[in-house]
């Protein structure tokens, strides 16, 4: 199967100890009057999962793919805590190293409790937040998490679990949004990473769904919470937005009817609609007309 080539550079950036890889996408019609745009991947995802996405916000933003430790080409240390808010230290420290002063944060899934995590620790890294069903209390299937960290740390299983999991997905998406073939390839080519770690990932079950509802209140930022009217995980999402329509009020709440979990992957068109809306919306701090509009 050929994949289609991949837009934009491969860099790394230094984030205290650790070393982080991410895709930049950047052109001479990048606006820098704009906030730069921070994409942060699922569970067990690299920053390939935003391969759909990305090119829809560049130009004329300029986009940062991240590899969050444990994923990707990025760092995979033994002894990291892989939590939502261990990983948002670890990007603000990136951020500061790459002279970003504020950003739109965008996180899909675990990605998405990662920028809110981080938004609310670092108001002022935020200049919006946008979380694809993004997860930050989540305690219902955690006890299922907890059993696939045994079954991917376990000697002879482990590895097969490990590598028979993406394929699983692609199945999964090719079926329930009813792709076609070439659709399917562009799927395929977001969830295919060589670089993956089977420990790491181990570590990271231990960590999904962690309870972040101390952050939504010091979140200071405008925030647009996606959801995909066909995802396995509405029912787990119910008491998430019930806590975030308290704690802020004036978040828009979206749902994409056609949309499963990986709205980012399966209808990249429809999510960079809503977050250039939303983005267009808002007037920023900056040189010059900083509002957008954007004609997909």
């Amino acid at each position: 199967m050929s994949f289609p080539p991949q837009l934009g550079q491969s860099r790394f950036v230094a984030a205290g100890p650790h070393r982080l890889h991410y895709h930049e996408y950047q052109s001479a019609l990048t606006n820098p009057a704009l906030p730069p745009v921070i994409l942060i991947s699922g569970l067990q995802a690299s920053h390939r999962q935003w391969l759909r996405l990305a090119p829809l916000l560049s130009p004329p933003f300029r986009v940062l793919a991240f590899d969050y430790l444990g994923v990707g080409q990025s760092d995979k240390p033994e002894g990291f805590a892989y939590t939502a808010r261990a990983q948002a230290e670890v990007i603000a420290t990136a951020l500061r190293a790459l002279n970003i002063p504020r950003a739109h944060l965008v996180g899909a899934s675990y990605g998405g409790g990662i920028v809110l995590a981080l938004a609310g620790l670092y108001p002022e890294l935020a200049a919006t937040v946008t979380a694809i069903e993004g997860v930050f209390y989540w305690p219902g299937p955690m006890k299922w998490y907890g059993l696939m960290h045994h079954v991917y740390r376990a000697p002879r299983l482990g590895p097969f679990v490990f590598k028979a999991f993406y394929p699983s997905v692609k199945f999964y998406s090719l079926i329930r949004a009813r792709f076609n073939w070439a659709e399917f390839q562009m799927v395929s080519a977001c969830y295919t990473e060589p670089y993956a770690s089977r420990t790491a990932w181990a570590n990271l079950m231990l960590t999904a769904g962690e309870d972040l509802r101390f952050v939504l209140p010091r979140i200071q930022a405008p925030i647009l919470y996606l959801s995909g009217g066909q995802s396995w995980l509405k029912p787990f999402l119910r008491p998430m937005l019930r806590y975030l329509r308290r704690q802020q009020p004036t978040a828009r709440l979206l749902t994409i009817p056609t949309g499963a979990h990986s709205l980012n992957v399966e209808r990249p068109r429809q999510v960079a609609e809503a977050v250039l809306n939303f983005w267009g919306s808002i007037a920023f701090d900056g040189p010059g007309d900083t509002r957008i509009s954007v004609d997909l």
